[in-house]
């Protein structure tokens, strides 16, 4: 939950950018959400490649990438219409509040208070407090 909530951070910057100092908050906030992106895709790639039976595991990953990246196109869509509709930047703070929520529902569900790999392979309700 920690890299989704890097991402917000850095992400508020990039509707702050203007064509002038500001085109640096544009450069910190999106090299920080590529940052963020990396990080959070290596702890669940580590911890589906722990916790995911081997003979499951192609399967489990084949069906993250179709659904996430199925939504890419859905998003680009929605996202396109949205700043049409009203403009660039409200449609760059849609998102960035869309995102804010990410890391809050990480945060309560049983996966946001895992603190190891090894508590991923413990009974559902096991999961240190």
């Amino acid at each position: 939950w920690i890299a989704p909530a890097m991402n917000v951070a850095f992400g508020a910057l990039v509707p702050l950018a203007a064509p002038d100092w500001r085109l640096g908050l544009f450069a910190v906030g999106a090299f920080g959400l590529s940052a963020g992106i990396g990080i959070y895709n290596v702890c669940v790639r580590a911890a589906l490649q722990t916790s995911v039976p081997a003979e499951r595991l192609g399967r489990t990953m084949a069906s993250i990438r179709l659904f996430s990246r199925g939504m890419l196109p859905v998003g680009a869509l929605t996202a396109g219409g949205l700043a049409t509709a009203t403009s660039p930047r409200v449609a760059v703070i849609a998102f960035m509040a869309l995102l804010a929520l990410c890391p809050i529902w990480l945060r309560m569900s049983p996966v946001g208070r895992v603190h190891t790999l090894a508590e991923l392979s413990q009974p559902v309700g096991r999961v240190r407090e």
